[in-house]
């Protein structure tokens, strides 16, 4: 088996300063995101607390499922939903799990269901759907799968604005997870808007 470790590829100190400012200006102008995933973030930081008033998060939305809506307000909405949800957390540990909702609210969608409830259980099916999520997902960026096997995978991510090294990691946490326990994802930098995910989950 592969070891992931030796091509690079490792676990992101999700400690380590973020500056968010310097990763939304990146973000070109047509880059959008549907919003069903800003609704959820917003929705999880409602269930767990609840928005006070004055929160600057109740300056945003609402959001149409699947309607585009600017991947920098996306962003915004991310990084404040993380110090929301996880106060005590480093930002990039907060965008991580923030990250891990984003699969089962693709799933839970329509057209998520058309993609992926065919696949059951099949893990490497659902990894080698994942150029096809971000596909309906993002206007900017996309996932190509560089190679899946049996029990782990490789797929690298193009133009990904949102947090490729922190958010991304948990998308891909957060889908697995749904399929086994304890999966494993790995992240290996390649530009601050690329890189490549390693996922083991056998």
């Amino acid at each position: 088996m592969m070891d992931p470790r030796r091509e690079g590829f490792s676990l992101p100190d999700f400690s380590a300063p973020l500056d968010v400012k310097r990763q939304i200006a990146l973000v070109p102008d047509r880059a959008q995101v549907k919003g069903m995933f800003l609704t959820s973030m917003v929705e999880e930081v409602r269930r767990k607390g609840g928005i006070r008033d004055g929160s600057p998060l109740a300056a945003h939305g609402p959001w149409r499922g699947f309607k585009d809506y600017p991947l920098r307000e996306m962003m915004e909405v991310a990084v404040l939903a993380a110090a929301a949800l996880y106060p005590k957390e480093p930002v990039r540990e907060g965008l991580r799990r923030l990250g891990q909702l984003a699969y089962p609210t693709l799933f839970r969608s329509l057209v998520g269901r058309v993609i992926f409830a065919a696949l059951g259980s099949d893990v490497a099916a659902v990894v080698r759907a994942a150029s096809k999520g971000y596909a309906v997902s993002l206007t900017v960026g996309r996932a190509v799968i560089v190679d899946v096997r049996e029990t782990w995978g490789i797929v690298r991510l193009v133009d990904i604005y949102n947090f490729p090294d922190c958010y991304q990691v948990g998308v891909f946490e957060g889908a697995l997870g749904m399929y086994v326990r304890a999966p494993e994802v790995l992240y290996r930098p390649v530009s601050p808007t690329e890189g490549d995910i390693f996922a083991r989950w056998g």
